[in-house]
């Protein structure tokens, strides 16, 4: 094989490193922060997960896939979803105070978030679980003080 087609073939080969979308670049923390910055702020209106493309944004595949076909099975029925108000803050209305969020690395695809704040004037603490996928940085499970968000799936 000829020098200038094996340079040919070896550009070609390298990309789709080069166009992997930057999602898949960003840090943990960076992912952590980009969703609270939805809360915070003059009319900061959380992240809606209204649509199952927007579910699959922020969730790992497998709890997306529990998220959106519990979603599903309840407007198919005229119900309420097992996820009944906003998982990031633990409650249906906020008027977040006082938000830090950091993150811990617990290897090279996985990481836990800690967030706290008030929320009118009730302090929240929330653990992240996140892991680092194709797409970037997803959560494979949110955990409050009285459960997780998995759990409300495999009660």
């Amino acid at each position: 094989m000829d020098p200038t087609r094996r340079s040919v073939l070896t550009l070609l080969a390298a990309a789709p490193l080069a166009t992997a979308p930057a999602l898949a670049a960003e840090t943990a923390g960076a992912f952590l922060a980009e969703i609270y910055s939805h809360y915070t702020g003059e009319g900061g209106m959380g992240v809606p997960l209204d649509n199952p493309a927007t579910v699959e944004r922020y969730f790992e595949p497998t709890l997306a896939k529990l998220i959106n076909d519990d979603a599903a099975q309840a407007a198919e029925v005229d119900d309420l979803p097992e996820l009944n108000g906003d998982p990031f803050v633990d409650a249906q209305d906020w008027d977040l105070a006082n938000l830090k969020a950091t993150t811990d690395a617990s290897g090279p695809d996985s990481a836990s978030g800690h967030v706290t704040f008030d929320n009118m004037g009730e302090a929240k603490a929330i653990d992240i679980d996140m892991v680092r996928t194709a797409k970037g940085w997803r959560i494979a499970d949110i955990h409050w003080s009285e459960g997780s968000l998995r759990g409300l799936y495999t009660h």
